[in-house]
């Protein structure tokens, strides 16, 4: 595939074929110098917009949200008899191979950490039925809890979903209870959700949930352990996650501290762990570094318990690098809102070999990062859900 120009936008879309995958992602491999490879930079078919204060420099480290607002399950009301949003020169469906193998049930944690887990299951998206829907844009003016089959099955998403992904673009003005800009965990186990299904049966990565490695920030007690739909992630009982002892990398985000997102990189092979933070400091890294070492035994346990360590592989001893290794310069946020946008993007351009490389503004840089997502997220938008989980 030949390379593409350098541009300020992410450019389209997620590839059917990512190519041939080189496992020791080393600066020398060809990459796609596009930014991300995602967009089209005429997506959004605008001229250069006014220099402005950034939406998400309204205010540091805010307090995550209760991030899954369980409303009455219903189907929806609002079924638009207009043409369907063309979101993108590329159907995202188009994307997904047919080797992909269907699922079993995937466990979407909460965002908030409470001493309740409570379990959910992900939505077949061969059994979900659409409607005509407004367009993207329309949507986000008149914003409605909507079901989307990358979501938990028999749950709405709520408007905050929208708002906090997209506050320059939804209406009406986010609510001021709302972090501005701030990512929950159900944005980021739907992307994971969305990338997964980009993954060919032979291709040696996969991506995890949040709660992976994620700790409960009042008790520092490991999410994994109480839930056994992540485990499943581990062995490959829960599809169409592959099991850890068949692939080579891992790609995940990592939430710490109570209010951060970083990007974790497994090297299985070799035992290292890489974690990337697009807000570094000496603190953090070693909070990490401690955190992963106290996550091994836990993780060696789980493995060994499940009949995934073979000859030559396993029990592990990871080593750790902080900002440091696989030719990736993270990009540095200029904000206290924008590192669940770029741990997304860089794990996509992890799942598919792009150069996660920042062009132009780095405030409309992001922004655009966010209306994408925004779009793919509502390109997956279905009627209600209860009744279409995996047999």
């Amino acid at each position: 595939m030949p390379a593409q120009s350098a541009t300020p936008y992410w450019q389209l879309a997620f590839p059917s074929h990512p190519g041939t995958y080189n496992p020791n992602l080393q600066p020398s491999i060809k990459r796609h110098h596009d930014a991300a490879g995602l967009f089209n930079h005429n997506i959004l078919n605008r001229g250069k917009r006014e220099q402005r204060p950034s939406f998400y420099k309204r205010s540091p480290y805010m307090e995550q949200p209760a991030t899954t607002v369980l409303p009455k399950q219903h189907g929806n009301k609002n079924k638009n008899n207009v043409k369907k949003a063309n979101l993108s020169p590329l159907n995202l469906w188009s994307a997904f191979d047919d080797e992909n193998e269907g699922g079993d049930d995937v466990v979407y944690l909460g965002g908030r950490f409470t001493g309740n887990y409570l379990v959910y299951e992900n939505v077949d998206p061969k059994k979900v039925k659409r409607e005509n829907y407004v367009t993207y844009t329309e949507f986000l003016n008149n914003p409605e809890d909507i079901y989307l089959d990358c979501y938990m099955k028999g749950y709405s998403v709520p408007v905050t979903f929208w708002q906090q992904l997209v506050p320059h673009l939804c209406k009406p003005a986010i609510d001021s209870r709302t972090p501005v800009g701030w990512l929950s965990s159900e944005h980021m186990n739907s992307w994971m959700e969305l990338l997964i299904r980009l993954r060919r049966s032979d291709d040696p990565w996969t991506v995890a949930y949040t709660n992976i490695v994620s700790v409960h920030p009042e008790n520092q007690r490991f999410m994994l352990k109480t839930d056994q739909h992540s485990i499943g992630t581990l062995d490959g009982s829960t599809r169409p996650y592959p099991a850890w002892s068949v692939v080579d990398w891992v790609f995940m985000p990592i939430h710490v501290e109570g209010n951060h997102w970083v990007t974790g990189v497994i090297n299985l092979p070799n035992s290292h762990v890489y974690v990337f933070d697009s807000l570094p400091n000496e603190g953090r890294r070693m909070l990490l570094f401690n955190q992963i070492q106290r996550w091994t035994p836990l993780l060696n346990g789980i493995l060994h318990g499940r009949g995934c360590f073979t000859q030559t592989r396993g029990p592990y001893n990871f080593q750790f690098s902080y900002n440091d290794g696989l030719g990736i310069q993270v990009p540095l946020q200029t904000n206290f809102s924008d590192c669940g946008v770029i741990t997304c993007w860089l794990i996509f351009c992890l799942c598919t070999q792009r150069s996660p490389i920042l062009n132009g503004d780095p405030q409309e840089f992001w922004e655009t990062v966010r209306n994408t997502m925004c779009q793919y997220f509502y390109l997956s938008r279905c009627e209600d859900t209860r009744d279409c989980g995996y047999d």
